[in-house]
């Protein structure tokens, strides 16, 4: 409310500076923007669709992919692997797939969501196994 009434106040005595009546007319200068203003264009519709789309308008990324020796063997749900650079993955599987240790194997995985504990190193979900040979 302050800063309004003294943007008032101050508009009407700006008004009011040098008004003479002298018989000449005012002198207005026209103040020029510092930078060119566009309009505005609006990249919404006018209209919202009618249904929402069918396909996701982020598809999801592809799954990421491993390739490693088992460490740690089995049936599952548990599996243990490490990558050919020395980095250690613990990955989780409810396929049954049985594997043994030192077999190559190359996994499609995802973020693991569950709350568990595979064993050392990263924990991962498996998506897909394959053997390599």
């Amino acid at each position: 409310m302050r800063k309004t009434l003294a943007v008032l106040t101050m508009l009407l005595l700006a008004g009011c500076a040098g008004t003479e009546d002298n018989g000449a007319a005012p002198t207005v200068t026209p103040s020029t923007p510092s930078t060119p203003s566009t309009p505005s264009t609006s990249s919404t519709p006018s209209t919202p669709p009618a249904q929402p789309p069918t396909t996701p308008s982020d598809p999801r990324p592809p799954k990421d992919v491993l390739v490693g020796q088992v460490t740690l063997g089995g049936s599952g749900p548990c599996y243990g692997m490490v990558t050919d650079d020395g980095k250690e993955y613990a990955f989780y599987s409810t396929a049954g797939t049985t594997l043994d240790k030192g077999t190559t194997v190359k996994i499609q995985f995802e973020p693991l969501r569950l709350k568990i504990y595979c064993g050392p190193g990263e924990h991962v979900s498996a998506i897909k196994i394959t053997l390599v040979k």
